[in-house]
């Protein structure tokens, strides 16, 4: 697999990760039974949010430089590279839209 083609996958993987890691981390700051561990549930998600889209746009970054750069007729290859930064903005949209619940609802209801 060419270099492009496995870069396809960085977003829906970078999305899945976050789905996980904040919904996991919530369930189990909730199944506590004291209570504990509620209170850093925003900034965990914040963190990983950030650190999500920090991935997503170095993704974005460089399938477009890898674009720009691609010689020759439009073919398979910038096709390639534009899908891969379109799935990424995608994605961060995504990210973010399942991030959202942490500032409107309370942890924990």
């Amino acid at each position: 697999m060419s270099t492009p083609t496995w870069r396809l996958w960085i977003g829906p993987v970078v999305w899945a990760i976050h789905f996980l890691a904040i919904y996991g981390f919530t369930a189990i700051a909730c199944a506590r039974p004291d209570g504990r561990g509620t209170s850093i549930v925003p900034a965990f998600i914040l963190t990983v949010t950030v650190a999500a889209v920090a991935v997503l746009g170095a993704t974005i970054v460089l399938a477009m430089r890898d674009h720009k750069r691609s010689s020759g007729p439009p073919g398979v290859s910038r096709f390639v590279h534009g899908l891969t930064a379109a799935t990424a903005a995608l994605v961060i949209v995504a990210v973010v839209w399942e991030a959202l619940p942490v500032l409107l609802v309370p942890v924990c209801r």
